[in-house]
Parts: structure tokens; sequence; C-alpha cells
């Protein structure tokens, strides 16, 4: 596919059945899952085995009145039920970032409770460690962004995907009017429609509209592939500009005052050199049934001590 497409659909029952018969990972079908409440059907499908053994791309839509209950530690609660979710290498990101969808019933004139979840998403975030994350506000009534920080060309196949409407159709005409690469595509499911079908559809729009424009079909999946190792490049600059910031501090940390070393030096000393020689000896002998060090070390100083 040429696009990134958030399959949108409800929680299924069993994460098995899901997961066969699903599109793979190549595809750039990502499968948006709906969240409704997190009880313990959320636990039982996030959390099974078969889940973290898949390597299909998914990331979690959740309802805005999820956010809204009064929780006594919003942020414990919700740190502890989403993080394993969250830090799963199959989860979606943009820029090494995660994303995260909410639905929301209101639209542009309720910023207050907007401000508010994202308020709770911002402290979760950087409870978990993350510097940043990506959010996007869809109307569920009328299917539309409402609010985004997401710096792609984002788009929502709303009403005019359903049951009643060919998806291949609708695909075809945005293809032809969006000639615009690195896009991304929330797309509801039909009701009447699994994920494969509609996959299906779009492909064979897609191999419809290459016959028919080689060339703009060329030039989309160049510029889509631009993008995404443009995705890359931002990647490796920000672990390169946290390497070098971990670098910076090591170094400030070895001008700090001598008495400070003196404290270290004496505290390395009253903990360690004080033991009994006896102590250590018995140490050293863990190490070589642990297979850490090599037996002959002990006799000779000559002899490597320590085994890769």
């Amino acid at each position: 596919m040429i696009f990134d497409f958030i399959f949108i659909s409800k929680l299924p029952p069993r994460s098995s059945s899901q997961l066969e018969k699903s599109p793979g990972q190549e595809t750039n079908f990502i499968s948006g899952y709906i969240i409704e409440n997190i009880d313990n059907s959320f636990f039982d499908f996030f959390y099974n085995p078969m889940f973290f053994q898949n390597s299909k791309l998914f990331c979690l839509a959740f309802r805005e009145e999820i956010f809204e209950k009064k929780i006594d530690d919003a942020t414990s609660f919700f740190s502890e039920s989403l993080g394993p979710v969250f830090f799963n290498s199959s989860h979606f990101t943009l820029n090494g970032h995660p994303v995260i969808i909410v639905l929301t019933s209101r639209d542009k004139d309720y910023p207050a409770s907007q401000e508010k979840v994202l308020n709770l998403l911002d402290h979760l975030f950087n409870y978990l460690g993350y510097d940043n994350f990506y959010y996007c506000f869809v109307n569920r009534d009328s299917q539309e962004v409402v609010s985004t920080n997401i710096d792609l060309n984002l788009s929502v196949a709303g009403r005019e995907v359903s049951d009643d409407h060919d998806i291949k159709k609708w695909y075809l005409n945005f293809l032809q009017e969006n000639k615009v690469s690195r896009k991304l595509i929330l797309l509801f499911q039909p009701q009447l429609k699994s994920p494969a079908d509609v996959y299906s559809e779009l492909a064979s729009a897609e191999l419809e509209f290459e016959n028919k424009n080689p060339q703009v079909f060329s030039l989309l999946k160049e510029q889509a592939s631009f993008g995404k190792h443009f995705e890359q490049y931002e990647i490796s600059m920000q672990g390169l500009k946290k390497d070098l910031e971990s670098r910076d501090a090591y170094i400030a940390n070895l001008n700090i005052p001598e008495t400070t070393l003196k404290k270290l030096s004496d505290f390395y000393y009253h903990e360690y050199e004080i033991l009994p020689l006896w102590y250590k000896r018995f140490g050293h002998l863990i190490k070589v049934f642990m297979g850490k060090r090599s037996f002959r070390s002990l006799f000779d100083d000559k002899v490597k001590k320590y085994k890769d």
C-alpha cells in the first residue's frame, strides 16, 4: 500500500482469531483497536502471549470518556494498565514517538475537555519516560479530525466507506484527487466487511490506478518511500542527540569537586576493602563456578581474569 491505513475497529473477543485474519505488517495496514473501557476484556486481549508474539502494527483508539472518569491516581492507573502496551515493539509510532487516537462526540467548540485529556496524557507519557507523543482527536459521529499534532497529511475515510459504498471506488477517487505522499488515513471498519476484505479492495484499487497512471503511481511510491526514510533519519538524529547529551553529562560528572571524589573513595574502602580476605576469595570462587571467571586466573595474574 502507498499510504499508511489505521483500520479502526472494536476490540475482538479473542486475539487469536483477529490476528489470523488480519493482513500482514508489510501492508502498511495498522490495526486501530477501539478501547471502550479498561477492563478484563482489555487485559485478556493485549496481555495474551499470542498478541505479544504478533508483529503486526497496531495502535489504540480510546473513547474520551475513559479519561474523564474519577480515579484516585490516574497517572499510576493508566501507566500500569497501558505502559506494557505502549512499550510493545509493534505499537505504531511516528518519529519514534507513540501515536494515540481519542474518539470524541464533541467538536472544536469544546477545547476545555480536550485540554484536560491532553494534560492527563502528557503526565502519563512523561511518567513512562517519553519526551513526546502524537495524538489525534476524531469526532466519532461525523468521523472528522477535531485536532491533532501529527504533521503528516492526515485524512479520515468517513461515511464514504461503509457497507453501502464501494471501498474500491472511493479509493480510486481518493488517489485521483490526492496526489500527495506520506498520507495517514484513518478508516473505520464497515460492519459487514472484514479487515482482509477491505485490504483486498484497497489493493485492487491501487493496482487499477497503477495500470492507468503508471508514472503518477511510481512518483507516489517514491515520495512515500522518501517519507519513510526521512522518518528513520529523524529517529537516528534524536538518538545521536541523546547520546551527545549523555556524554556531556558524563564529562560534567568528571569535573566534580575533589572532596566529593574523596567521599566516594572512602565509601568504597569502608564498604569493600575492610572485608576479610577469605570473603573476597570466596566471591572469586563463586565467579569461577558461574563461568564468569577462568580458574587459572586465581593463581596466575598474567591469565585473563574474566570471560567475554
